[in-house]
């Protein structure tokens, strides 16, 4: 089917034939609230922030959208060589490399992102571990869920870090004291709390975050390569839907 896509504004600004359905590759672990649910499949109701703005950006384009849940290093290797077509990542240059980001010059486009996330340092000490710029204790052992982007960063800072499994096995790690402390994405971490305080009471949050980063809908090459109209219209509808709706969405979940 050929279809003429709009900017925000309501302007007509490319033709070009449209793919059944795009493919979209997220984690089969939950990670409040952007992805919920511990299953292969997408939620019915309740799905998560990300995959409900998805939704709506797929709705204002008329694009169908087949959802598929794995880990996140699969989902990367699959982004890899097409045999999905997209995902939700942050920004490095080794993802640049297999996936297609929006880009204002040498650097993503941080409007076109579909949420910014925050990563924290957790452990069961009575001090801080992480002031800001590294760790307070050089000798403090780090782990962090498999695959995540705050791996990178912390070793690009010289610091060791374990890489294993997801958000909610690196905090029974720290419970256990089989590591110092964790780097986790906040929101997940902080939900995982919440949801048992009684398991998890002796674990402290540093305030200050190790990293901060936008979020991006990534492309296969394979894909934004067949259709790089609807690329940008996903890329320009993600900036009007995240402006419009994210807030709240935030709200919904953090108030059912």
């Amino acid at each position: 089917m050929v279809v003429a896509f709009q900017s925000a504004w309501g302007n007509v600004v490319a033709q070009e034939n449209t793919p059944a359905a795009m493919t979209f590759c997220y984690q089969d672990k939950e990670l409040f609230p952007n992805y919920m649910g511990e299953t292969n499949a997408k939620l019915v109701s309740n799905p998560g922030i990300n995959i409900e703005l998805v939704d709506q950006i797929a709705s204002e384009l008329n694009l169908n959208v087949r959802y598929v849940r794995y880990s996140w290093n699969r989902c990367l290797a699959l982004l890899k060589v097409g045999r999905v077509d997209s995902l939700i990542a942050s920004y490095n240059k080794d993802r640049a490399k297999i996936g297609v980001f929006p880009m204002a010059g040498d650097s993503p486009d941080a409007a076109k992102r579909i949420n910014t996330l925050g990563y924290y340092m957790y452990h069961m000490t009575n001090s801080p571990v992480w002031d800001g710029q590294g760790l307070v204790d050089n000798k403090t052992v780090v782990a962090a869920p498999l695959g995540y982007s705050v791996v990178k960063a912390l070793r690009g800072l010289g610091i060791d870090v374990i890489e294993t499994g997801s958000p909610e096995d690196v905090l029974k790690l720290l419970r256990y004291k089989r590591v110092d402390a964790i780097a986790a994405p906040g929101t997940t971490a902080d939900a995982l709390i919440r949801a048992d305080i009684t398991k998890y009471s002796d674990i402290k949050k540093d305030p200050i975050p190790i990293t901060k980063r936008p979020y991006f809908i990534v492309f296969s090459q394979k894909f934004s390569g067949q259709y790089p109209e609807l690329t940008k219209a996903i890329w320009q509808q993600t900036e009007v839907v995240r402006i419009a709706s994210r807030q709240q969405l935030v709200y919904k979940y953090y108030n059912p």
